[in-house]
């Protein structure tokens, strides 16, 4: 591991929990050291979940690492099912096990025969070689293999969420918008937004929607495995700005055979007139000494370059993801030290991105993309990025600031 200013990358074990942990009526048992889950335990509780969250580890000594010994298992969760009333069970393990090769796999399934009719699903976390984005890819992958039901299609047109996940900044904002969306515009009801509004019941009815929509690339696998399974097809992408969220909604017209509610677009763009008129007004006369840049997840910055810099006309600055296998379109990949030494040239303007690098530069530390791990989500009522609500947001938050 190399030395970070702020903090490393997360890994593929956070990046199930931040997935798993969230689900109501589940338990997450991780098969690992004492005190292992309290720094997860904590970042879902800053994330609004403390009471939803039922994560909890087993312990570990030397004598069960070095005979292979996994009686910690099957103790615990005899006696976090006497206390807790669980409908599925997810085992996922730390380093420890995942390095010295303990068939998880197997023990999983003899807990299904001494516990049966309870689901206990093992989710692997890739040791030291995955980052969290394998682990969130993954975790939505085989919750969406082994968890849904054979399943009709309902007669009221019902849809998923896929990949909302507690690593972005606004992710339930954001969730409720474009719930707010396919309600005006084709009056879709969302059955189940995995995995930030998820229980495990909702998760075993995802064959019944008549369309998944795919919110980050993490979650396509999933979407796959749905539409191989069921037959149902998927839209991958996330709406910003006005010329976005109306392609978007298209798209999803095209998909499911519906009509988009013309007079519900016709309002909407009306509302958001006023501030993205202004904006672009001034633009006009200071556009020349402002760039935009943004970093972070792929979906987000691709989504906020084309929304700033392509409808709006706003200078193209410094861009970056932070993920290797997502660079591409002139978005590179960067580690934090490169950030860091890109950020002493980054244009004047606006930058969006993780708190720490908007201090590093001397930005609007209001204006992030992901939530840092001291970033407490009170108030999931606040303004979107995504959709319409989304650009009055945006628009508003750029015009105060170049004002």
């Amino acid at each position: 591991m190399g030395l970070y200013k702020y903090y490393p990358r997360p890994s593929g074990r956070m990046g199930a929990l931040w997935t798993l942990a969230t689900i109501k009526g589940a338990v997450v048992l991780e098969f690992g050291s004492m005190g292992h889950m309290i720094y997860a335990r904590r970042w879902l509780e800053q994330a609004g979940y403390s009471k939803d969250c039922l994560a909890f580890v087993t312990h570990l000594d030397e004598k069960d690492i070095a005979l292979g010994i996994t009686d910690r298992i099957e103790k615990a969760l005899d006696e976090i099912l006497e206390k807790y009333k669980a409908e599925a069970v997810f085992l996922i393990p730390s380093s420890v096990p995942e390095v010295i090769g303990t068939d998880m796999e197997a023990i999983c399934e003899e807990l299904s025969y001494r516990y049966e009719g309870l689901p206990v699903l093992y989710f692997p976390c890739g040791s030291f070689s995955w980052d969290y984005h394998k682990g969130i890819e993954t975790a939505l992958y085989e919750l969406c293999c082994k968890l849904p039901e054979k399943a009709l299609k309902t007669e009221e047109l019902t849809c998923n969420i896929i990949g909302s996940s507690i690593d972005l900044h606004l992710f339930e904002a954001d969730a409720r918008e474009i719930e707010r969306l396919l309600n005006g515009a084709f009056g879709i009801k969302v059955s189940c937004v995995l995995s930030t509004r998820a229980d495990v019941k909702s998760i075993k009815k995802l064959g019944e929607a008549a369309i998944n929509l795919v919110l980050r690339r993490e979650g396509i696998k999933a979407g796959e495995t749905l539409k191989k399974s069921f037959g149902t097809p998927y839209l991958y992408g996330r709406p910003y700005g006005i010329q976005g969220t109306v392609k978007w909604l298209e798209q999803i017209g095209e998909l499911s055979g519906l009509t988009v509610n013309a007079a519900f677009i016709v309002d909407e763009i009306r509302d958001c007139s006023m501030v993205y008129d202004n904006l672009k007004h001034i633009l006009e006369f200071f556009g020349e000494r402002a760039a935009f840049s943004a970093g972070g997840s792929i979906d987000v910055v691709r989504g906020l370059r084309e929304f700033a810099v392509e409808e709006l006309g706003i200078k193209e600055g410094l861009f970056w993801c932070d993920a290797k296998e997502d660079e591409g379109e002139g978005i590179p990949y960067l580690v934090e030290k490169k950030v860091l030494e890109e950020l002493t040239r980054v244009p004047s303007g606006i930058l969006m991105a993780r708190k720490e690098y908007l201090k590093e530069a001397g930005k609007n530390t209001e204006f992030l993309t992901d939530r840092g791990i001291n970033e407490w989500n009170f108030n999931p009522y606040v303004p979107p990025y995504v959709g319409f609500r989304g650009v009055i947001n945006l628009c508003s938050m750029w015009f105060r600031e170049m004002e």
